[in-house]
């Protein structure tokens, strides 16, 4: 009897033994499952964290490229139109100065001044044309124009350049005109001053395609290869247009606020995002060049946000092969050590039941 009862007690302990294994086997079971969730919870989230980060850098460093790529294009074209209008002006003044033409005109010899013109315009390219007023704007000789003669005793008296020129005594670069020698021309007038009084107006109408070329092989670039600009006058009017968008004449400032703050709160630079003529956004950068004391013209640079966000979004979706593909690779790696562990545990308890 005694005996029987001892078998029991000891079936009994050896129940509760094994049933006392078997969870302790499923509590590590579950303590593995939840160490692997949470290191696939944590390497995903360092992972997420790493990409993400890298991410915004790339972004920054697109963002800082895009403002050093508009401001180098727009550097080399304020010197570009610098060195193209002043050039240019220096050179009607050296004709307004000249004591030859001035001694011709003193004599009415209006075809030496014309001969004088034309064999001086003859070493430039960069303008259509070159007329002589007398100061009650009647057209008096000229050089370039193919169609000058028809303009002899023409007066060009409601001119806004010659009324500039001959009100302020001084040189005047204006806005755009159309119709000289079937070119888009920017008059720059010089008047000859003798002792306060005008003696007589010469105005050079600069070619806008000496600009085209000229700013066409600063685009040459592939950096700046969809970066454009525009010209405007001291009143926001549209001189050029680089893009060819907009027409020429058209006033900026109530669509283009860089423009609005370079011409009536006469910033001398800004900078800032708006809608491209072309379509989109755009980084803008704008700055006012002054002429010498004959005018202020603003130059207004286009960089296209749809070139930066192209490139944002074609680094995004690379970042975000890597970040899965090592997504993948950890996952694997983290259950294949929980598959070993598991195992290990189950050849573990295997070895001390036997």
């Amino acid at each position: 009897m005694w005996y029987q009862s001892e078998v029991q007690y000891d079936g009994g302990m050896i129940h509760h033994h094994i049933a006392s294994k078997a969870k302790k086997h499923q509590t590590l079971l579950r303590l593995c499952a939840i160490t692997l969730i949470a290191g696939i919870f944590a390497f995903s989230l360092n992972q997420y964290q790493t990409i993400t980060e890298i991410d915004q850098q790339q972004h920054r460093l697109l963002d800082k490229s895009a403002h050093a790529i508009l401001g180098q294009y727009h550097a080399n074209g304020v010197g570009i139109i610098e060195h193209y209008f002043m050039m240019s002006l220096d050179y009607v003044e050296g004709l307004a100065k000249s004591s030859e033409i001035a001694a011709r005109v003193g004599e009415k010899d209006w075809p030496s001044v014309e001969a004088l013109l034309e064999d001086d315009f003859a070493l430039i390219d960069q303008f259509a044309a070159v007329s002589l007023f007398t100061p009650d704007g009647v057209f008096r000789a000229g050089a370039g124009d193919t169609e000058f003669a028809k303009y002899y005793g023409v007066s060009f008296e409601y001119r806004e350049y010659f009324q500039k020129a001959l009100t302020n005594k001084k040189s005047y670069v204006g806005s755009v005109i159309t119709d000289v020698g079937g070119e888009l021309s920017v008059p720059v007038t010089v008047p000859r001053v003798t002792d306060g009084r005008v003696d007589y107006i010469i105005t050079g109408f600069i070619r806008l395609s000496g600009l085209t070329h000229r700013l066409g092989v600063l685009v040459g670039g592939s950096e700046f290869a969809d970066t454009h600009a525009q010209l405007i006058d001291e009143e926001g009017n549209l001189i050029y247009d680089q893009g060819r968008e907009i027409a020429e004449g058209q006033n900026l400032i109530e669509t283009n606020p860089v423009a609005a703050k370079l011409v009536t709160e006469k910033t001398n630079k800004s900078i800032a995002e708006v809608l491209d003529p072309a379509g989109g956004s755009a980084l803008v950068r704008g700055e006012r060049i002054s002429i010498r004391e004959s005018g202020v013209l603003s130059l207004i640079s286009y960089f296209p946000n749809a070139q930066l966000e192209a490139t944002k979004a074609q680094m995004d979706q690379e970042l975000q092969k890597t970040f899965t593909g090592n997504a993948l690779r950890g996952l694997f790696v983290i259950l294949i050590c929980g598959i070993a562990f598991a195992v290990v545990l189950r050849r573990h308890d295997a070895r001390r039941s036997l």
